[in-house]
C-alpha cells in the first residue's frame, strides 16, 4: 500500500531513516523586490494560460508491487515527480491502492502526511454497529485506544507516527495518499454525482421518472457518450419528441457537479459508477469508470479552472437494462395502448448505476521561496520573519548590507542612554493627566505623572487644558444643510401592489406595499419611493437592504431622490430603501426564518416564508422595472472594495457597470438565486453594486454609488444633474473574468494581511491562523494571481469560514465565459 506496509508482521522495524528532502530537487528562484514583482505581473497577466494536462489512468496501467511478506499488495496509481521510487527517492505526493490480507505494521514516512480512504467493498461482510465492528483499527505510538477506520471516511495521520493495523475483515482495500507537508497543501472530499438532484437528506433523489435514462448518455471505454439510435429514429419521426428529448437532456445536464480547480493537481478516483469529466481548456470530455483515475495537472501560473462531472451509464449496463425494460414495456401494454406501471429489479439496478461516487484530491504546491517568508523592498524598514531554531537566515544582498551597516554606525550612542525605550501608548491618543498623588501606592512610588512617562517633551504645568492637536475637533453642520439633505417626500399610502400609473406625474410619492402577513396577522410592508417624471421614459429601480445589515444603500437612495427634479425627469425612478424589513429590524443579514433572501429569488408562491416573500416582491414590484441597480455591502465580519457584479457579456449591463466607475468589475452571469439574476431572467437589465461594509454608513462609499446612479440616469437620457461632476481623472477599473472565495481549513485566530483592492501574486502568504495561545496552526497562500475584492475582518474563525474574496483579472483578448458563478 502507499503507506509502504512492506514490513513483515511481527518483524522488528529498522531505525527510522528520514527520506531525502524533496525541496532540494526543486529549483529555488532568487528573491526579488516588490517593484520587480509588480512589473512582472503585467506581463504574466497578458500571457495566455497553458491548457491543463489531463490523463485518464486505467486500472491496467497501475503499477503492482506485491509485498515480500505476502500479507498484501500495493498498486501504485500515480506519483509526483513521475518515475520516482518512493522507497529511495524524494517525492511530493503519491497515490496508491492497497489490498491487505492480515494485520500488519505500516512503514514510517517522516515529513509526510498520510491519508487513508477505505473502499466500500472492505465492509461488505461486516455488520457495522459502532466502532467495535469497524473493518480495521489503527494504533498510533503504541497507544492502547484504537482508532476505527470506516469505509468512505478519509482519515489523516502523520507519517512519523509508528502505526499498526488490526483487521476484522480480509481482504481490506483502501486508497492511500502521501504528501510532503512542507511542499504541498492537500484537501480531500468524497462527492456523490447524482443523476438527479440531491434530496434534503443528502442522498440522491431517485424519484425522477420524468427524466429518461438515455438522456444521461451511454459510454464505453473507447467512445464518448452518444444518443441511442432508437431515440434518434424516434426524433426524426416525431418533431415533438425532439423537443421533449431536448427538455429531458437539459434536466439531466443540470445535475452535473461543478468544481473550481485552484491547486496544481486535481485527482479524481471513481469509487463507483462512471462519469464524464469536462475540464476548462481541455479539448474533449473524458470518460472515467469505476476503479480508474483522472489526473489533472495545471500550470503554476494558471487561473482557476472550471471542472464539471456528469454521471453516465456504462454500455454493458445500458444494453442489458434496455432489453429488460423493452420486455417489461411489451408485457405492460393494454389493448388500448395505455401502459401499466411496472417495477422490476433491473430498473432499480439501472437507476443505481446512474449515480457515481468520486474521491477528489486537491494538491496545492507551496513554492520553496515563499514558505513563511516576506518579500520586501527594504529590510531595514519592514519586519522580517523570525528565525527558526537551528536554521540560518539567507545571506543579505551586498548593497542592502552596506546600507544597513552605515545606518547603524551613524546612530549616536548617547541617544540610547538619554532616551531609554519605553512602552508607549497609541500615537495620537488623548492622554489626560491627573496631578493628584497616587494614594493607593506605597509612599516611595508616590509621584505625579509627567509627560516623560510616555516619552514626550513637557508642555507646561496645566496639562488638562492643553489644546490637543492630535484629536479631531467636531464642527456641527450648518442649519441650512438640513434642507439640502432631506428628500421632501409626502406621507406614504398603503397598497397591495405597485401600480406606477396610479401615482401622479411630476411628483415624488411614497407607499407601503403589502408583502406577507406575520405572526400577529399584520402585514409586513416594504417602503417604496416613486419619482415619476413629466415625460415618458424607462423605469429604473434601485433596491437596498436585501440583506438586513447592509445599509450604505439607504443614504445613497436618499441622496438620489433629493437631487432629482421630477419636473425635468423623463421616465420613473422607483426606489426600495429596505427590501428585507425583518432582517433590518433585527440587525441581521437573513430573513425572519434564517434564510438568505438573495439566494432564493425569484421565490415561490407556495413555499417557505422567505420564498413567498421573494415571490411577492418580484411580482408586486420588480416586474415593473426596465433597469435594476441592487445596492449591497459586505456581510458581518467582512469588508469590501467598491465593486460591481454584472454579466459583462450583456452590452447594456456592461455599460451600467462601467458607469459606476468602481474599483473592480466582476463578471458574473447570474443563475445563482440572486435578485439580479431573477430580474435579468425577466428582461430587466441589472447590476449589483457592493458599497463598503455592513451595519454602518460610510460617506465615501455612499458618494461613489450616488454618483454612479446619477451617471446611469444621465446615460439613459432621463435626468442630468445641475451640478457637474468634479473634473477629476476617471479612476482605473479592474475587470475580473471570475471570482472565488478562499475558506479556512481549521479554526482559530485569523489574521488576513492584504487590504481590499490589492494586487496579489499566486503563492503569496495572505493569512495565518493561530490557536488561542498564539501558535501558528495554518498558513494560507494565494492560489492564483488576482485582486482582493473583499476579505474577512473577523479574527474569530471557524473551520470553513471565509478568508478572502479574490478576483481573477481578465487577460488581454480573453473571452469571458458565458456562465460565470462564484463559490458563495
Amino acid at each position: 500500500m502507499s503507506t509502504a506496509m512492506d514490513q513483515k508482521p511481527g518483524a522488528v522495524a529498522s531505525p527510522i531513516e528520514p527520506l531525502p528532502d524533496a525541496s532540494k530537487h526543486l529549483s529555488t528562484p532568487a528573491p526579488y523586490s516588490l517593484s520587480q514583482r509588480t512589473n512582472s505581473l503585467g506581463s504574466e497577466l497578458s500571457a495566455p494560460d497553458l491548457p491543463p494536462k489531463i490523463q485518464v489512468i486505467k486500472s491496467e496501467d497501475y503499477t503492482r508491487m506485491p509485498w515480500k511478506n505476502g500479507v498484501g499488495e500495493t498498486i501504485e496509481i500515480a506519483i509526483h515527480p513521475s518515475n520516482r521510487n518512493f522507497r529511495k527517492d524524494a517525492f511530493i505526493w503519491r497515490l496508491s491502492l492497497s489490498e491487505v490480507r492480515d494485520s500488519c505494521s505500516f512503514s514510517l514516512f517522516p515529513g509526510y502526511d498520510i491519508w487513508l480512504f477505505m473502499l466500500p467493498e472492505s465492509a461488505a461482510s461486516v455488520p457495522l454497529r459502532g466502532n467495535l465492528s469497524a473493518p480495521a483499527f489503527l494504533h498510533h505510538n503504541d497507544h492502547v485506544t484504537p482508532i476505527a477506520i470506516k469505509p468512505l471516511v478519509p482519515y489523516t495521520y502523520r507519517g512519523e507516527w509508528p502505526t499498526t493495523c488490526t483487521m476484522n475483515v480480509s481482504p481490506l482495500k483502501h486508497l492511500t495518499f502521501i504528501a510532503n507537508r512542507r511542499l504541498a497543501k492537500v484537501s480531500m472530499s468524497l462527492e456523490t454525482i447524482c443523476e438527479n438532484a440531491i434530496g434534503d437528506d443528502g442522498v440522491c433523489d431517485t424519484d425522477a421518472s420524468e427524466i429518461d435514462d438515455v438522456a444521461l448518455g451511454v459510454a464505453d471505454d473507447t467512445s464518448q457518450p452518444t444518443e441511442p439510435t432508437a431515440q434518434l429514429e424516434a426524433n426524426a419521426a416525431d418533431p415533438k419528441a425532439t423537443t421533449d428529448h431536448a427538455t429531458k437532456q437539459s434536466l439531466s445536464s443540470s445535475s452535473s457537479y461543478s468544481k473550481l480547480l485552484l491547486g496544481n493537481f486535481t485527482i479524481l478516483y471513481v469509487v463507483s459508477g462512471s462519469i464524464r469529466v469536462t475540464v476548462e481548456g481541455d479539448s474533449q470530455p473524458r470518460i472515467v469508470h469505476q476503479g480508474q483515475t483522472l489526473l489533472c495537472e495545471r500550470d503554476d501560473e494558471c487561473a482557476p479552472t472550471d471542472l464539471k462531472m456528469t454521471p453516465i451509464i456504462h454500455a454493458q449496463h445500458a444494453a442489458s437494462a434496455n432489453s429488460t425494460k423493452s420486455a417489461v414495456q411489451r408485457e405492460g401494454l393494454c389493448i388500448d395502448g395505455s401502459s401499466i406501471a411496472t417495477s422490476t429489479k433491473a430498473d432499480g439496478e439501472l437507476k443505481a448505476n446512474h449515480d457515481a461516487t468520486v474521491l477528489i484530491i486537491h494538491v496545492h504546491l507551496v513554492p520553496t521561496d515563499r514558505q513563511g517568508s516576506y518579500i520586501l523592498d527594504s529590510p531595514t524598514t519592514n519586519p522580517t520573519p523570525a528565525q527558526a531554531p537551528g536554521t540560518a537566515l539567507p545571506p543579505m544582498p551586498a548593497a542592502v548590507a552596506s546600507v544597513t551597516q552605515s545606518q547603524t554606525a551613524s546612530q549616536p550612542q548617547s541617544s540610547v542612554a538619554q532616551h531609554p525605550q519605553r512602552l508607549r501608548g497609541r500615537a495620537g491618543s488623548i492622554i489626560v493627566y491627573d496631578d493628584q498623588p497616587m494614594w493607593t501606592l506605597p509612599k516611595e512610588m508616590e509621584r505625579q505623572m509627567t509627560l516623560s512617562d510616555v516619552g514626550s517633551p513637557p508642555l507646561g504645568p496645566n496639562l488638562t487644558t492643553k489644546y490637543w492637536e492630535s484629536a479631531h475637533h467636531y464642527r456641527p453642520p450648518l442649519f441650512s444643510s438640513r434642507y439640502q439633505n432631506e428628500s421632501e417626500v409626502p406621507p406614504p399610502i398603503v397598497r397591495d401592489s405597485l401600480v406606477i400609473e396610479e401615482f401622479p406625474q411630476g411628483k415624488i410619492s411614497t407607499a407601503w406595499i403589502n408583502m406577507v402577513k406575520q405572526g400577529l396577522s399584520e402585514w409586513i410592508r416594504v417602503p417604496v419611493i416613486i419619482a415619476r417624471g413629466t415625460e415618458p421614459g424607462p423605469v429604473v429601480g434601485i433596491t437596498a437592504v436585501v440583506h438586513g445589515n447592509e445599509l450604505n444603500g439607504v443614504p445613497c437612495i436618499h441622496r438620489v431622490i433629493t437631487d432629482i427634479d421630477v419636473r425635468k425627469l423623463k421616465g420613473t425612478v422607483v426606489a426600495v430603501p429596505c427590501v428585507n424589513v425583518p432582517g433590518y429590524l433585527r440587525f441581521t443579514r437573513e430573513f425572519s426564518d434564517g434564510r438568505d433572501l438573495n439566494r432564493l429569488f425569484p421565490g415561490q408562491e407556495h413555499g417557505t416564508a422567505s420564498q413567498v416573500y421573494n415571490h411577492n416582491l418580484v411580482v408586486k414590484i420588480i416586474n415593473h422595472f426596465n433597469y435594476l441597480i441592487d445596492l449591497h455591502t459586505a456581510s458581518f465580519g467582512r469588508v469590501n472594495s467598491y465593486y460591481v457584479r454584472a454579466d459583462m457579456n450583456d452590452p447594456v449591463s456592461a455599460m451600467l457597470a462601467k458607469l459606476q466607475q468602481p474599483q473592480i468589475i466582476l463578471h458574473n452571469s447570474g443563475q445563482d438565486g440572486t435578485l439580479r439574476s431573477a430580474a435579468s431572467a425577466r428582461g430587466v437589465k441589472s447590476i449589483t453594486v457592493e458599497i463598503g461594509n455592513p451595519q454602518l454608513l460610510q460617506n465615501q462609499f455612499v458618494q461613489w454609488s450616488y454618483l454612479g446612479v446619477m451617471r446611469i440616469l444621465a446615460y439613459l437620457n432621463m435626468f442630468t444633474a445641475e451640478e457637474e461632476e468634479p473634473t477629476t481623472p476617471q479612476p482605473n477599473t479592474i475587470l475580473c473574468s471570475k471570482g472565488f472565495w478562499i475558506y479556512t481549513n481549521t479554526g482559530g485566530v485569523l489574521e488576513v494581511y492584504p487590504a481590499v483592492n490589492s494586487i496579489i501574486r499566486k503563492g503569496d502568504l495572505i493569512a495565518r491562523i493561530k490557536n488561542i495561545f498564539g501558535n501558528i496552526v495554518d498558513e494560507i497562500y494565494a492560489p492564483s494571481h488576482g485582486v482582493t475584492i473583499g476579505r474577512s475582518s473577523n479574527p474569530v474563525a471557524m473551520a470553513g469560514d471565509r478568508v478572502m474574496h479574490m478576483g481573477v483579472i481578465k487577460k488581454e483578448n480573453e473571452v469571458l465565459p458565458k456562465e460565470a458563478k462564484e463559490n458563495y
